[in-house]
This record gives structure tokens, C-alpha cells and sequence, in this order.
């Protein structure tokens, strides 16, 4: 990595979340990764590199374009809120899903942007 990005590896840290065979190397910023700018690395049995190249989202569900990662601008980190405000704000957005196939009670995040509105009882 450091031969093709530099000795900073152009951003790139080895990604521990990443499940897939081989090593998986994802750009980060802020200390996050970012999953969809990865490269691949295969290995032999003798450290060997024998295949690189970007790495495939693996149950990924976007369907929408990403923009350029030159194009994307990131805060200071030194001027977001505190971890509770975050969680509180993640909180905000969930709401309560009941998977009946599944026996299952979860919170699921609210995409739409407005709370699934609760089913009124059944009048007899």
C-alpha cells in the first residue's frame, strides 16, 4: 500500500471489519472507514501479493450513486457535538418494528423521514 499511495497510504488503514478473503484496506477519515473505497489484497501462503484491486461491498443494499470522495467535505472533528448528543439524535430516528415471521421485536432507523404512524385497534 505504501508503495502505491505513499507512505500515509494515501489514507488507507487496514479494516478489521471488513469480512471478506484477503486483506482489506479502507480509506478513513476522522477515524472512520469507509467501506466503498476499498482495495483488496490477496496473499499466498508465502506473504506474496497475488491479486489487489477494489474491493466489492459485500450485502450492499445501495442503489443510489456515492459522490466522488475528492468531492466530499468533512467537518472538524473538533466542533461536533458530544457522544450523547449523537446518540440522542440517533435515537430520535428510530422506531419500534415488529417482524411477526420472525417473532422479533427491533428498533429500525426511520428512512423516510417521519414516524410510521401506530395501527389503531380494530373496532368490532
Amino acid at each position: 500500500m505504501k508503495e502505491w499511495y505513499g507512505a500515509d497510504m494515501g489514507g488507507y488503514q487496514l479494516n478489521p471489519n471488513y469480512k471478506i478473503f484477503g486483506v482489506a484496506f479502507s480509506k478513513q477519515v476522522n477515524g472512520l472507514f469507509y467501506p466503498n473505497l476499498s482495495v483488496l489484497v490477496t496473499v499466498n501462503k508465502e506473504g506474496q501479493i497475488v491479486d489487489a484491486g477494489p474491493a466489492p461491498m459485500p450485502d450492499s443494499s445501495f442503489d443510489y450513486e456515492l459522490p466522488a470522495f475528492e468531492q466530499t467535505s468533512f467537518p472538524d472533528p473538533e466542533k461536533a457535538g458530544s457522544k450523547e448528543q449523537g446518540v440522542k439524535a440517533v435515537a430520535a430516528q428510530m422506531t419500534l418494528a415488529y417482524w411477526a415471521d420472525k417473532k422479533l421485536i427491533t428498533y429500525e432507523p426511520m428512512l423516510c423521514g417521519r414516524r410510521i404512524p401506530k395501527r389503531r385497534p380494530r373496532s368490532a
